[in-house]
């Protein structure tokens, strides 16, 4: 009797060693999304992709003009802007967007408020709706009116892309970065903003 006693606690044992070993092993969440395991090909969209993309409800671009923007900037509700400054003809923007997005989930949203605004034409809304969206950003999108980027921040911006502005709303102070950046160089240009 003693025996089965403990033969019964140690195959109990065993079991809940074996159920906790399968609970430790650690998978990745995308391990079963591709059949046979096999890597993705390409991250490339395909066309009937970037359609569903440009056609779906969510975030759109809306047009703006520069009084707009000042106003954005100065809204108190966060402790920061960021103004991305960008156009569909320099292509540093699909790297600029995942680190955005990176940066996005780092922080808390009423630290930074991320504004992607656009210098392209509004005949080119749906590409930039797609581009920002196939991102996974979610921040608001701007295109500027045409003619107004002598009209941005006083004029200290000339209208190049890409160029970043950072405006503390509590301090009141802002910087203009008319170069493209690393996300690095973004962490490291922010975190002043966000004491």
């Amino acid at each position: 009797m003693k025996r089965n006693l403990i033969f019964c606690l140690s195959i109990f044992f065993l079991v809940g060693c074996a159920s906790e070993a399968k609970k430790d092993k650690k998978t990745d969440s995308h391990e079963f999304a591709i059949p046979d395991g096999k890597e993705m090909e390409t991250t490339e969209l395909s066309p009937e992709d970037k359609a569903k993309l440009a056609e779906a409800k969510g975030l759109s671009a809306q047009m703006i003009r520069a009084t707009k923007i000042e106003q954005l900037i100065k809204d108190k509700k966060y402790k920061s802007h960021l103004c991305y400054f960008w156009s569909l003809k320099n292509s540093t923007y699909t790297q600029t967007l995942k680190d955005l997005k990176v940066l996005s989930t780092e922080l808390k949203e009423s630290q930074l408020n991320i504004l992607l605004i656009n210098l392209d034409t509004p005949l080119q809304k749906q590409e930039i709706n797609t581009l920002v969206r196939a991102s996974g950003l979610a921040a608001n999108i701007y295109i500027l009116e045409q003619g107004e980027k002598h009209q941005i921040l006083d004029g200290q911006w000339k209208g190049q892309s890409p160029a970043f502005f950072i405006f503390n709303t509590e301090s009141g102070t802002g910087l203009l970065y008319d170069r493209a950046m690393n996300l690095s160089e973004l962490k490291a240009v922010i975190q002043p903003f966000l004491m």
